[in-house]
């Protein structure tokens, strides 16, 4: 029976450290902001090693789907022209938006980050196996922060996000993936629309979407 409870145990505080740091403590901005500023100094040089604190067993999925990390880091810098960052200080979780410089041309690249204990973990970047120009130009600008007295609760701004996927043929909404930033008032989801895995970030202002960036895999 002892040792019963004893791998009951064991196996119990595996999960919970398999956990992100979200799921006890939550995140700071700062830590969250360095880390969205490791994976722009990873793509800026070509590889994250070096750059990024990195869990020892790290999952790399791309396209809502398991990739590889070594395909997409090549060694080749993607050299960053425009970057926008969204941090969830609740699921200590970042998206990072860029346009960078691949060997095809200029290309929107979407990244969630999440903060683990051990580093990183996981990455999932949606990527377009080709170049998109006209879903491309529409990542640019920059977002304020919201006046602190107007910003919105996580739970209305996913709302409103949801809202805007409602007429776009979603999946179901149990399969997306929610990045929540209260201050700048943006939500950044990976969905499917239409069966194609996607990155839908909307900014809300005044309970009114007034941006959004949208890229499809």
């Amino acid at each position: 029976m002892k040792q019963k409870a004893f791998a009951f145990a064991v196996g119990l505080a595996a999960i919970i450290t398999a956990q992100p740091a979200a799921a006890q403590s939550g995140c700071t901005r700062d830590q969250l902001q360095a880390m969205a500023s490791s994976w722009i100094d990873s793509l800026n040089g070509g590889t994250p090693y070096g750059k990024m604190q990195l869990a020892e067993f790290m999952a790399f999925n791309k396209n809502m789907s398991v990739g590889f990390m070594s395909e997409f880091f090549d060694m080749e810098p993607k050299k960053v022209d425009w970057n926008l960052s969204l941090l969830d200080t609740t699921a200590c979780k970042a998206t990072v938006e860029t346009v960078i410089q691949a060997k095809d041309g200029p290309r929107a690249l979407v990244a969630q980050l999440t903060s683990g204990f051990f580093g990183v973990n996981p990455i999932d970047i949606m990527y377009p196996n080709s170049a998109a120009p006209a879903e491309r130009d529409g990542f640019t600008g920059t977002w304020a922060p919201i006046p602190e007295g107007q910003r919105m609760d996580r739970e209305s701004l996913i709302a409103a996000a949801d809202g805007y996927l409602a007429d776009k043929q979603p999946d179901p909404e149990k399969d997306r993936l929610y990045v929540v930033d209260e201050a700048l008032g943006a939500v950044n989801v990976y969905t499917r629309l239409a069966g194609q895995p996607t990155s839908v970030t909307v900014r809300v202002e005044g309970g009114e979407i007034t941006a959004a960036h949208v890229l499809g895999a």
